[in-house]
């Protein structure tokens, strides 16, 4: 039982590995940066006319597309995984945070689409 068992975590470490450094790759940070962008774009369309807010908005739609080239470049390969992991959790907790502030946003009329 225990060559079982120890077959069966390496064989979870290595898809574990595996997960990780696909989620590591350029192309994944193009698609987020992309959703993000998408976001901005979509709740600085439907959000009441607070400057400030738009302006941040507009500030994160350059930074993504900023951030799509800098992806795209050889370059990117140079960034450390421990640096990738970051930007990555830095760019879910952007695109969650999005999401709460477009489900916020009260609806423009009060009859039921």
């Amino acid at each position: 039982m225990g060559l079982l068992s120890w077959i069966t975590k390496r064989w979870q470490g290595l898809w574990a590995r595996r997960a990780d450094k696909a989620s590591l790759k350029a192309g994944e940070f193009t698609r987020l940066a992309a959703e993000v962008a998408e976001l901005a774009r979509l709740a600085a369309r439907v959000c009441p006319g607070e400057e400030a807010f738009l302006d941040r908005l507009g500030a994160m739609e350059k930074e993504m597309e900023e951030l799509t080239r800098m992806a795209l470049s050889p370059r990117f390969r140079l960034v450390s995984p421990e640096r990738r992991r970051f930007l990555r959790k830095s760019l879910l907790r952007s695109r969650d945070q999005l999401m709460a502030s477009v489900s916020e946003i009260p609806a423009p009329t009060r009859l039921p689409q």
